[in-house]
């Protein structure tokens, strides 16, 4: 799995089985807690890793414990993991990096996703989505700066001129 260029997988295969995997960064965050916690043995630890990556757990719990790994580690193997382990940075700054890159490549989508051939109401979702992920150009940046100025140059215009009528009517 590169994270860079593939999807992150929503769900594992296990034993012939699609099943669903939690791949919320909470999910990997909850269970490195659970992992650094010293108070809860090592088979609670098993069994509240299943219950975090999986709605449904697994009747093959050894490979669905080396899938819900595999994911947590970002696609690595055990011994491309120990191999690695001192170069890697701390598991919550992967699972970060991997969530930070999912969410990129989901905004990407959104902003090149054509709306032809699609419902009145999914053009309108998608449109929304677009407009909310979209960049700002140097010319509406610009022009924003240049109409705050011009605003403020009008309001100080006015401002004057409300005392210049007061002091004329004042005597």
């Amino acid at each position: 799995m590169n994270i860079l260029i593939d999807r992150l997988p929503e769900s594992v295969e296990i034993g012939g089985v699609e099943y669903r995997i939690n791949t919320g960064v909470r999910t990997s965050i909850l269970f490195e807690l659970l992992v650094r916690n010293k108070k809860i043995p090592d088979q609670g630890k098993i069994y509240g890793m299943l219950r975090l990556y999986y709605p449904r757990i697994p009747a093959d719990r050894d490979e669905a414990i080396r899938k819900a790994l595999w994911f947590f580690y970002c696609g690595k193997t055990g011994k491309s993991i120990r191999k690695n382990a001192t170069r890697q940075p701390k598991i919550s700054g992967r699972i970060k990096s991997c969530t930070l890159l999912k969410r990129i490549r989901q905004v990407l989508h959104i902003r090149g996703k054509s709306t032809s051939g699609l419902a009145r109401k999914d053009v309108k979702r998608i449109n929304e989505l677009k407009k909310l992920y979209a960049l700002d150009d140097e010319v509406s940046v610009d022009g924003r700066v240049a109409l705050a100025k011009r605003n403020a140059e009008m309001k100080e215009y006015v401002r004057r001129r409300m005392e210049e009528v007061k002091r004329r009517v004042g005597t």
